[in-house]
């Protein structure tokens, strides 16, 4: 099991479990308000071959608005295939919150970052991310 933690503040981090996994939860909440360009910190350590687990909060009610491919280095990390979680609560409504989540592998001792944007994917150039997420992670052997 990971050890995690769930966001309330604009600076968050995780440390590895016994494993080496980590994880960090954003929710929606966790932003002030939904103003252009707010950024959201995180800071997370794992071993080299152990996973980091990011879950974002998305919200598809809110102007078709989601998480694109993070930027990172990929001589450090190894992007998992992601996965898009629905909302238990409203489960199959279109539009309900859910959560996307993002895995990452550590491939060798390093310091890097991985950035998320909130945006509508179908604007390119045009219309800035309403939110971002910067996660620094040290892999560590």
């Amino acid at each position: 099991m990971c050890t995690s933690c769930t966001s309330n503040t604009t600076n968050l981090s995780a440390t590895p479990d016994a494993s080496g996994d980590a994880a960090i939860t954003i929710s929606c909440d966790a932003f002030p308000s939904p103003t252009t360009g707010q950024t959201m910190s995180a800071t997370a350590t794992v071993k080299v071959g152990a996973v980091l687990t990011i879950n974002l909060s998305t919200d598809g009610s809110d102007g078709g608005y989601l998480w694109g491919t993070p930027a990172y280095e990929a001589s450090a990390l190894v992007l998992l295939p992601d996965n898009a979680v629905p909302s238990s609560n409203l489960p199959g409504l279109p539009g309900a919150p859910g959560t996307q989540v993002w895995q990452f592998r550590g491939l060798a001792t390093s310091s890097s970052t991985i950035a998320f944007a909130d945006n509508q994917p179908w604007e390119t150039g045009v219309v800035p991310p309403i939110l971002n997420v910067v996660v620094t992670v040290h892999v560590s052997s």
